[in-house]
Formats: C-alpha cells, sequence, structure tokens
C-alpha cells in the first residue's frame, strides 16, 4: 500500500502565498512533490514564495481555468476571513 509521501503528485495549493498556504507548499515540496501554487497577493506576500513551485498570480475562481487533467490534488487553503 503506498502513502501520499511515496507518490509523487502533481498538486495545485490555492493560497500558496499565505503564511499557512506557504508551509503546506514547503512540506510538499520537501516530500517530492510538484506543486503550483494560485494566489491574487491580497493577503498574501511574494516574500513567502518556496523554491520550487510555481506561482500564478490568480484568484481561486481562475483555478477551474488550469489543465485540471495535471493535478492529482488541491488544497483550498485560498478564500477571504469572514467576519
Amino acid at each position: 500500500m503506498n502513502r501520499l509521501s511515496d507518490t509523487k503528485l502533481n498538486i495545485l495549493v490555492t493560497g500558496g502565498a499565505g503564511f499557512i498556504g506557504s508551509g503546506l507548499v514547503q512540506k510538499l515540496l520537501n516530500e517530492g512533490h510538484f506543486v503550483t501554487s494560485i494566489d491574487n497577493y491580497f493577503t498574501g506576500s511574494k516574500e513567502n514564495h518556496v523554491n520550487g513551485c510555481k506561482y500564478l498570480n490568480k484568484t481561486t475562481s481562475d483555478c477551474w481555468t488550469i489543465n485540471k487533467k495535471n493535478i492529482d490534488i488541491i488544497y483550498h487553503l485560498g478564500e477571504y476571513s469572514r467576519e
């Protein structure tokens, strides 16, 4: 039985330039996965970029314009908090 970390996956992280998202991106890259991030930088920052991740300046509604055939998992962290 394969563990997730034993399989190299193409992963999309929305909000990958945020504090929590960048930590997730780093962990996934450390496990050897291929990671793409969508972030509109409303609360995220380019200072949080992690080497090895492909960053796209898009909103979460744009994630459906990406070729999903090449994506195995989506981690959806990129959304505004509500008051």
